[in-house]
């Protein structure tokens, strides 16, 4: 995805594009542009994107990325490669450890203070948002839609050091169907906190350079 397009660019065409995704579907989008601070790449994941490759681009992270997202399309289209669980899912449960609010603090101080600028306002009403479509869509066994708000939840949260809540998202996206109220609970609440968090956070945040 070009990051400077004519007529919209690639962070809006991202957030339309995942907006109006059918369901059961996932597009992967790569931002390839030459805007390469931590905050570029922030602001890429935050619309939706899957990746960010800088440029001038790198053939071998190229490949990498290309052979990822080949592999994983080519596991969707076999009906005979079960997915293997994971440590968390092989018993049917995912682990689900409540984060401290002071955890959740220190990853915001912690953050880029640009790439808050870029992404602060945003998180604050999409995180909400995922939450309230993993809720809508475990009430009703909706396990695409599930997992459609757990992997946008893991590459938002990602943008932090919450590893906890990022691996509790992971896991509910790579196996929604045994996810339950009790172990979507605990993600929900550090969710919470973080929006908290980043809601006092944008009214101090230092004005942005000319």
């Amino acid at each position: 995805m070009d990051m400077q397009m004519p007529v919209m660019g690639g962070v809006d065409a991202t957030r339309i594009i995942r907006q109006n995704e059918p369901a059961g579907q996932h597009t992967p989008i790569v931002a390839m542009t030459a805007n390469a601070m931590a905050v570029d790449r922030a602001e890429c994941l935050a619309a939706g994107m899957d990746e960010h490759l800088p440029k001038p681009i790198n053939v071998k992270a190229l490949q990498a990325v290309l052979d990822h997202f080949c592999a994983r399309a080519a596991v969707l289209k076999s009906p005979s490669a079960p997915m293997a669980p994971t440590p968390a899912t092989a018993g049917g449960t995912i682990e689900g450890d409540t984060v401290a609010r002071d955890t959740i603090t220190n990853a915001v101080e912690k953050a880029d203070a640009e790439m808050l600028h870029a992404v602060a306002a945003v998180l604050t009403e999409q995180l909400p948002q995922d939450i309230t479509m993993a809720h809508e869509a475990l009430a009703v066994n909706d396990w695409v839609r599930l997992k459609r708000a757990a992997h946008n939840l893991k590459s938002n949260l990602g943008l932090f050091d919450l590893p906890v809540l990022i691996e509790q998202a992971r896991q509910i996206e790579h196996a929604p169907e045994v996810c339950n109220r009790d172990t979507l609970a605990p993600l929900a609440m550090g969710v919470e906190h973080l929006v908290a968090v980043l809601q006092r956070r944008i009214g101090s945040l230092p004005e942005e350079s000319p």
